[in-house]
């Protein structure tokens, strides 16, 4: 059950963290006026990261039972996306800095 339910935390927080400014052709200058969605997004993002490593381990006794290799694998693969997640949540907050840092320049049109 609680697998199930970190499974759910982490697809919804996963939706949440979509943020569209970093999708548009002019993300530099959307990045920045939208700074606190961004920020919300990288939020969601480690929530998002958590639940699936969270799964991972509340599953880990379970799969064990039947195949203890495929149970460890899955959870190293977990781990490896939860780290991957996180590197992402760096990138985008970065992604926020350089973005303002372009805007206070004086950004070319």
């Amino acid at each position: 059950m609680i697998a199930g339910v970190l499974f759910l935390v982490g697809t919804a927080a996963g939706v949440m963290s979509v943020v569209r400014a970093v999708e548009d052709p002019n993300y530099l200058r959307e990045t920045a006026a939208y700074g606190p969605q961004v920020i919300v997004g990288a939020l969601f993002q480690c929530v998002m990261a958590g639940a699936y490593v969270g799964m991972a381990i509340a599953l880990h006794p379970v799969l064990g039972r039947h195949s203890a290799t495929a149970a460890s694998g899955f959870l190293g693969f977990r781990i490896g996306a939860g780290v991957l997640n996180l590197v992402g949540v760096v990138i985008l907050l970065l992604l926020l800095e350089v973005s303002r840092a372009f805007v206070s320049a004086g950004a070319p049109s």
